[in-house]
């Protein structure tokens, strides 16, 4: 058995991917409380942003279920690219060759780190968004818009949008 931790739209998601599973939720009516989940079976913590993903860390003991990273269908990660924990790959999203992933990040579906990106931890990456092959680094707490096509670094807290993206505004 698995205990979700958050039983909002993404909860659901994984509850569809874990069959044996629980949803918990804090600011949902008619859920046991995430703390109680965490207690009682490993969890994956259901939020899509990473803020939430852990602030709800931060208030549970127990133990995370596969580090509490989860690869929705179609994701690809390649052998050679490493995933931090608690980190969400959704569908059809590609993390190449050489890339390196903090904790707490979403990749949301179809988006693609082409090699040799760095995105550190608490960063969101849109969907269909695409982070250029070399040396890319996506700052921590960083937000990228969806359909953004990343050639440059992206600082810590800005959130970029546009082909190429720019930042629009620094969180």
């Amino acid at each position: 058995m698995i205990a979700i931790l958050g039983a909002g739209p993404h909860g659901h998601e994984l509850a569809d991917i874990y069959p044996c599973s629980y949803l918990y939720d804090d600011s949902l009516a008619g859920y046991p409380s995430c703390a109680e989940g965490a207690r009682k079976h490993p969890y994956i913590i259901g939020a899509v942003w990473p803020k939430v993903r852990r602030q709800i860390y931060d208030k549970v003991t127990g133990t995370s279920w596969q580090d509490g990273t989860v690869l929705f269908e179609g994701a690809k990660v390649s052998h050679s690219a490493t995933l931090g924990e608690h980190v969400h790959v959704l569908y059809n999203a590609v993390v190449s060759h050489g890339c390196q992933v903090g904790d707490f990040v979403t990749i949301c579906a179809g988006a693609v780190l082409a090699g040799e990106v760095v995105v550190e931890s608490g960063a969101f990456i849109g969907a269909n968004a695409v982070i250029r092959h070399g040396g890319i680094t996506i700052g921590r707490n960083a937000v990228v818009g969806m359909g953004a096509v990343v050639v440059d670094n992206v600082p810590d807290n800005a959130k970029v949008v546009g082909n190429p993206a720019k930042v629009l505004v620094t969180l």
